[in-house]
């Protein structure tokens, strides 16, 4: 994002050595009333477009009511797009309200918003489909319903580096979890695993002497597997809808592409190279070979190396993920996790073997906090996205024995994670401010 200059602002040197001035007194006073201003507007449209939801979720229901006129056909259609309102209108208030609440608990976190364009309006939408007519029961749908962020009425100007900034303001002491959930995931080396909407979970099961498999759940209950023969697996990463890649580490120099509606794999590509860890990043998937970081765009079908000096480090089997401005790698073979820039530079490395030992799996919860497990250390540990400060936040007594598989769903806060042979567990994460 490309911000504006900040030619006009005063530094606050020039401030104190002018505090004798009441002029300069009075200048101060004035931009931290207008700040003060701007806040006490966010709160207020916040709390407005609070109320206004279920207004909004009533209209759009008697507009769904409306279209289905007197066919007995639409019932169903009916009442699960009326579900899907529901649904936006909870899933919006949890997005505002999570807004209100970093604007009511500290007003310095206004810069970091700016920064991070995190803040919008919430209206549910519902999107009619063009063929949508009365008549015969081949019509499958009759519109979707999605949450859209929109503009609000005001802009947030950018304040001077520092100025009204609070760094890792929501301070991993904040961060808290309670299991929702714990699934008969097992298998010979679960490697990976992933959520997708209606309430499916994929694992990914590596056993070299029978058959690699990936485990579907539905709702926490198993609905089968998706034989992977001859092949191995070791990560996966979201491709679209039920749609999701999947690498297969040294075995065959490929990665495949899985339609969870389907039995086998829709396409191949051969990468020339060992496939372990990969994230994504819309169509752009970044993934490692054993001796560098490549980056693929599955749209051209091309693949680039990411210009990062890896001559020494073994990548064999190593795990990372990625936010838009960083690389985070976590390196089993040397306990660390490194953190790079967009320029392919080292930002900073974290290595304490006293809370972490063998990284493994590595995910982002939205505000770039790190969750590693630790599969010697038995753990997850979460740590600031700087990498200064870190914590365990899962560990032995919460069952953990050997966790490689790591994911965060950043729609509901919700970090899903297994042991090498299984269980598995959910875990709802809710971030709380802390004084300093």
């Amino acid at each position: 994002m490309e911000h504006r200059t900040c030619d006009d602002l005063v530094l606050l040197e020039d401030v104190v050595s002018d505090s004798n001035s009441s002029a300069a007194l009075e200048r101060l006073e004035n931009s931290l009333q207008g700040v003060k201003s701007v806040i006490t507007t966010a709160i207020s449209k916040s709390k407005d477009n609070l109320k206004i939801l279920p207004i909004n979720e009533d209209n759009i229901v008697e507009r769904i009511k409306d279209m289905r006129k007197n066919n007995d056909h639409f019932d169903k259609l009916e009442q699960d797009l009326i579900l899907k309102v529901t649904q936006s209108k909870v899933k919006g208030k949890k997005y505002i309200s999570r807004v209100l609440q970093d604007l009511e608990t500290e007003n310095k976190q206004l810069q970091s918003m700016y920064e991070k364009d995190d803040f919008h309006d919430v209206k549910i939408c519902c999107e009619f489909e063009n063929s949508f007519v009365n008549k015969e029961e081949a019509v499958g749908s009759i519109g979707c319903v999605l949450a859209r962020k929109v503009n609000v009425g005001f802009t947030l100007k950018k304040i001077a580096d520092g100025a009204g900034q609070t760094k890792d303001y929501f301070k991993i002491d904040g961060v808290t979890v309670k299991q929702l959930e714990r699934l008969r995931a097992y298998g010979n080396e679960i490697t990976a695993c992933m959520m997708l909407k209606e309430n499916i979970t994929l694992f990914l099961n590596r056993d070299m002497d029978r058959h690699s498999k990936v485990l579907k759940f539905i709702s926490g209950d198993f609905e089968g597997d998706i034989n992977l023969l001859p092949a191995s697996v070791f990560d996966i990463a979201y491709l679209h809808e039920k749609r999701v890649l999947v690498t297969t580490g040294d075995s065959s120099k490929s990665t495949k592409v899985f339609d969870m509606d389907q039995p086998r794999a829709r396409r191949h590509l051969k990468m020339n190279d060992s496939c372990c860890g990969i994230t994504s990043n819309k169509q752009v998937f970044i993934f490692c070979t054993n001796n560098c970081i490549k980056v693929l765009d599955y749209d051209a079908l091309s693949v680039s190396n990411f210009p990062a000096d890896f001559e020494n480090v073994d990548l064999q089997e190593t795990y990372l993920t990625a936010n838009e401005n960083n690389l985070f790698l976590s390196d089993y073979h040397r306990d660390n996790v490194t953190c790079y820039d967009c320029s392919c530079k080292i930002v900073w490395t974290f290595t304490n073997k006293a809370i972490l030992e063998n990284p493994r799996g590595i995910s982002l919860d939205d505000r770039s906090n790190v969750y590693v497990a630790g599969s010697m250390s038995n753990n997850v540990v979460i740590m600031t996205s700087d990498g200064k400060r870190a914590r365990e936040l899962l560990g032995l007594a919460d069952g953990l024995d050997h966790p490689h598989a790591i994911y965060f769903d950043k729609d509901d806060d919700i970090l899903l994670l297994s042991n090498l042979t299984g269980p598995a567990f959910k875990y709802s994460i809710t971030v709380k401010p802390v004084k300093k």
